[in-house]
């Protein structure tokens, strides 16, 4: 019997080379097919961010251009309903919820801007402490001046905070969306983990990796920033 080791060794080598071919090209098509989802996170990721920054420039605008008794204060969010975002806009009365940090809508409208939504469609959300919200007084004379050793009271990330806006993303799982629902009854719709306590008078918020189970986007003022963009008026 004549042996052919070496056409053996060949044809087993022919096998190896199509089975590592195969592989390659498998590893290939995962890393394609989830290019598009990468690219969607990284077009998400950029207009939510574009979006809060527009939103923060706004709010430190705002606290600079009150009268000098409430110089430094922000605006209380939009409580209106999710189908009146686009038409309203508008700060609303939140007085009566004195000692409370109060979060809902954006009030775009209040701070001279256009609807902002993220890359998601999701309007854009805010919450402000109860030492720099607006309506925290009754009238403006009462309001205290904000001074060095005024403290936000929201916490994110171990870091002090004064107001926090957040870009909510698509709705998760067991997460539903009514339009004629208001800002108070949507929070857990749109917000996840402790994001979407209710409000008190302090709150903690979480910004995680984005997840199938968290897709929050937050951005923080903090009150060195509100009393640095008061500074900038002085001559």
């Amino acid at each position: 019997m004549v042996r052919n080791d070496g056409k053996a060794s060949g044809e087993r080598g022919a096998v190896l080379l199509i089975l590592l071919t195969a592989l390659v090209l498998a590893g290939v098509a995962v890393v394609l097919e989830s290019l598009p989802l990468r690219s969607l996170k990284t077009r998400e990721d950029r207009r939510a961010s574009e979006a809060m920054s527009q939103a923060k420039d706004a709010l430190l605008g705002y606290a600079t251009l009150r009268d000098s008794n409430t110089l430094g204060y922000l605006p209380c969010p939009d409580l209106g309903t999710l189908q009146g975002y686009d038409g309203q806009g508008d700060s609303s009365a939140c007085g009566t919820l004195a000692g409370s940090y109060v979060i809902g809508f954006l009030p775009w409208r209040e701070l001279g801007l256009s609807p902002l939504r993220d890359g998601s469609g999701a309007p854009l959300w805010y919450a402000v402490s109860r030492n720099f919200k607006r309506t925290e007084n009754p009238t403006p004379a009462s309001y205290p001046a904000i001074d060095a050793a005024a403290v936000g009271g929201l916490a994110l990330a171990g870091e002090d905070f004064a107001a926090v806006i957040f870009a909510p993303g698509d709705p998760l799982s067991g997460q539903s969306r009514d339009p004629t629902q208001t800002a108070a009854n949507l929070l857990g719709q749109f917000l996840e983990g402790s994001n979407a306590n209710a409000p008190g008078s302090t709150g903690s918020f979480v910004k995680l990796a984005i997840s199938d189970t968290f897709n929050d986007r937050l951005l923080g003022i903090s009150p060195v920033e509100v009393r640095t963009a008061i500074a900038r008026l002085s001559p």
